[in-house]
């Protein structure tokens, strides 16, 4: 809704007070503009809105946020959000931590750098965990990514 359009509402919902629900013996209109003008501004600029029904952004509509500090989109991981029209579910973990080992052991968050092919040419097994550690995280990213609709 465009600025005029906002005020051509707020005019029109006033009017409607003053010829229905007012006793225009005690209220003057002034006193209700003067009751809007310090009253609306509040009610726009509060902190928290709880929206009961639908939110609908029309076309090329966006939501615009801070640069300073940013914005979230849910404040704890137990809030549940869906997108796509994918049912809305709890933030996904993280899953197993990467390690350069298949079965058990190895180094947490550590894939090997193969830069020194003299080192690695004869170690099969170190490139299989490594191919596998890397496999089984992006089976992870990918589950949560799909179980909260942004990919298919």
């Amino acid at each position: 809704m465009n600025e005029e359009k906002i005020r051509q509402f707020i005019q029109e919902e006033l009017q409607n007070l003053l010829d229905k629900d007012i006793d225009k013996s005690n209220v003057t209109a002034e006193q209700v503009r003067e009751i809007f003008r310090e009253e609306i501004p509040a009610f726009l600029a509060r902190s928290l809105t709880t929206i009961e029904g639908n939110l609908q952004l029309l076309d090329s509509r966006n939501i615009i946020v801070g640069g300073t500090t940013g914005s979230k989109i849910g404040t704890s991981t137990s809030q549940k959000l869906g997108f796509w029209n994918k049912s809305p579910s709890n933030q996904p973990s993280n899953g197993a931590d990467l390690t350069n080992n298949v079965a058990v052991g190895g180094t947490t968050d550590t894939i090997a750098n193969y830069t020194d092919l003299t080192t690695y040419a004869t170690d099969a097994a170190a490139i299989r965990n490594n191919l596998y550690q890397l496999a089984k995280k992006l089976k992870v990213v990918n589950d949560a990514l799909r179980s909260i609709g942004i990919m298919s």
